[in-house]
């Protein structure tokens, strides 16, 4: 299939003015990618020999991390590697994919990108286009501060009433001046601000009306992009239009903000086109990064480049952290790979990728090869690589005072994660990504009640041994019932199978890496404790950016598939494949009891020697200077 697909791909590629040879001299042959051009062919066994990299960019595309191993049987198989394809395929509403993905729609931010069907989709839908290209944005760009929806519906709603109120106000005037003139609007109700006697009034309209515009003008945006299911009134930022922002928000991989802070602002204005455009760019940099072994963005220096004079990454992303650049940091070599890649594809803007994609036809299963730039000089099938975890500013005193408020304990140094490795004597920072650490947290006591603990982060040497892709979670038992059941729908209950996954919205994301302490017996044998501390991928993106958990050090979860991708092409491995569990769990809640069943921990590989891991101890702030230990009352 791939080959034929192949074939059409070939056929269909403009006709270029060089190269453009016989039929292919082997099976499955793949065509070589220039400039859009499908410039000749090149047997999968010569891609490697002849400088070229295999692209995959058919809707059949997972991560290495979601890859199946048929010579394991069973075991080899990777149960989530359907449902991947299914949201990447935005088949969201399918039966057997998760219930959250149907509220959250767009993954970009959680880890899975779209396909390459769907992004087309996007970059050609005319009518979406054409609906955006008609609105006014003028409301928009005025905006000086972030629009919340968390106002009181009472104060949006006599805002809306005091706008409609005084714009009949005005129009009866002019009208009554002007009786055969046409009927007034803003430029006319300005002027007439001009006068003494309206000057007062016409100032309270501007005022009350920039935010009601700029919410009317958002709304048309999200109508046109199909978000809103039952529409708030114009003007009125309600429960419908907060939903739709998020998903918008989402979808162009700006997080769950709810807010139409200044950032979403400038995305909702900017051309349709272009944002699909930066999507797919976005999705050909994960399938680059995979294809090339490529994982060094440019965060050890703190200067991530543009691709074709773009920042794919809103700016949370790429805000660089307060400690960079770093001792022997390396540049961005994922970003200029990515740019080869979509010179090579035709997709050089986004009017040439609209053409080029329309030109390639059914992508279920389509393969190129492209030239990409030559890979950083210190890539090797086994590298010699250590991990380090700063835990940047760390506060072990109590949070809240006695009244009930949190205290300040501001964080000027977050806690970060850093990859090395050894070349020509020197060890190189390859990626700088902020992580997170442990900190006060809610749990349940025996006696049911609720307090706050200390959930501290371990300190010292430390090994990645175990890494699990698409990891279940274990509640243990002092998680409170109510985290871990959800309403079923039909008026009972149901476990939370998202968090306890495998999901990318469990509770450690698409990968999990086990923190290993190895501890050597006496008669020289080596064992590995674990005390429940993983690095780990996560949804939950403000605790990422506010550098909080449970203890574990948490990723965003598209990072942490880049990281986990990265060791399998460049450590030993031996795949393990499924991690058969058991546990078992009755949840007594509000009159019901819920079974919680795991079976499986996930698809695992072992690493072999394992990956070093040293956790810092960071920089003690507060007047406490040990981890807390007990527990304290919720106020």
């Amino acid at each position: 299939m791939a080959g034929a697909l192949s074939l059409l791909v070939f056929l269909a590629a403009p006709v270029c003015p060089v190269g453009q040879a016989g039929p292919p001299a082997c099976v499955d042959a793949l065509p070589v990618m220039e400039g859009g051009c499908a410039v000749r062919w090149v047997c999968p066994d010569d891609v490697g020999s002849e400088g070229l990299t295999r692209l995959d960019l058919s809707d059949g595309w997972t991560p290495t991390l979601l890859t199946e191993d048929p010579s394991l049987g069973e075991a080899g198989a990777q149960p989530y590697r359907d449902i991947y394809l299914k949201l990447a395929a935005g088949l969201v509403t399918d039966d057997d994919v998760e219930g959250r993905a149907r509220v959250d729609e767009f993954l970009e931010p959680y880890g899975i990108f779209p396909n390459f069907s769907v992004l087309r989709a996007r970059l050609t839908d005319e009518e979406r286009h054409a609906c955006r290209a008609k609105i006014k944005n003028k409301p928009l760009l005025a905006l000086t501060r972030r629009l919340s929806p968390y106002e009181d519906p009472k104060s949006q709603k006599a805002r809306i009433k005091a706008v409609d109120a005084a714009e009949a106000r005005f129009t009866r005037e002019l009208m009554k001046r002007n009786p055969e003139g046409p009927k007034p609007g803003v430029a006319e109700f300005e002027a007439l601000g001009e006068e003494k006697k309206w000057a007062a009034a016409v100032a309270r309209w501007q005022k009350s009306r920039a935010r009601v515009a700029a919410i009317e003008a958002m709304q048309a945006h999200l109508r046109c992009d199909r978000l809103t299911q039952r529409p708030d009134p114009d003007g009125f930022f309600g429960w419908d239009t907060q939903l739709a922002l998020e998903k918008y928000q989402r979808k162009q991989m700006l997080g769950g903000r709810s807010h139409l802070d200044l950032e979403t602002r400038d995305y909702v204005v900017m051309d349709s086109r272009e944002l699909d455009f930066r999507a797919l760019l976005r999705a050909l940099r994960e399938r680059v990064g995979e294809a090339g072994g490529i994982i060094e963005d440019g965060t050890a220096l703190g200067a991530p480049r543009q691709v074709l004079g773009r920042d794919l990454d809103s700016a949370e992303y790429r805000h660089p952290l307060a400690d960079v650049p770093l001792k022997d940091g390396v540049e961005d070599f994922l970003s200029p790979a990515t740019e080869a890649a979509a010179d090579a594809l035709g997709w050089t803007s986004p009017e040439a990728a609209a053409e080029a994609m329309t030109r390639l036809g059914d992508l279920a299963g389509l393969v190129v090869a492209i030239k990409l730039p030559p890979p950083p000089p210190w890539q090797s099938p086994h590298m010699e690589l250590r991990a380090e975890v700063d835990r940047g500013d760390v506060w072990y005193d109590y949070p809240v005072g006695p009244s009930g408020k949190r205290r300040s304990q501001p964080v000027s140094r977050r806690p970060t994660l850093t990859l090395f490795t050894r070349y020509q004597g020197k060890e190189l920072a390859l990626f700088h990504w902020p992580t997170t650490i442990g900190s006060w947290k809610e749990e349940r006591e025996e006696d049911g009640s609720i307090v706050y603990k200390y959930k501290n982060s371990d300190v010292g040497p430390r090994v990645w041994r175990s890494l699990v892709a698409t990891p279940s979670w274990l509640p243990p038992p002092s998680t409170p019932d109510d985290d871990i059941v959800q309403p079923d729908g039909r008026g009972g209950y149901r476990a939370k199978t998202e968090l306890l996954g495998p999901s990318y919205a469990s509770a450690y994301g698409l990968v999990m890496l086990i923190h290993h302490k190895p501890v050597t017996r006496r008669d020289g044998t080596v064992v590995y404790f674990d005390n429940g501390i993983r690095s780990h991928g996560s949804v939950s993106y403000r605790t990422i950016i506010r550098g909080a958990s449970h203890g574990c050090h948490r990723l965003f979860n598209h990072l942490a598939v880049r990281l986990g991708d990265y060791l399998l092409k460049h450590r030993t491995v031996v795949r393990e494949g499924n991690l058969p569990v058991r546990y078992g769990r009755a949840v007594y809640y509000k009159g019901e009891t819920v079974s919680v069943k795991i079976e499986s921990r996930g698809h695992g590989f072992l690493l072999e020697p394992p990956v070093p891991v040293e956790v810092l101890e960071g920089r003690i702030r507060g007047r406490v200077r040990q981890p807390p230990k007990g527990s304290r009352a919720v106020p």
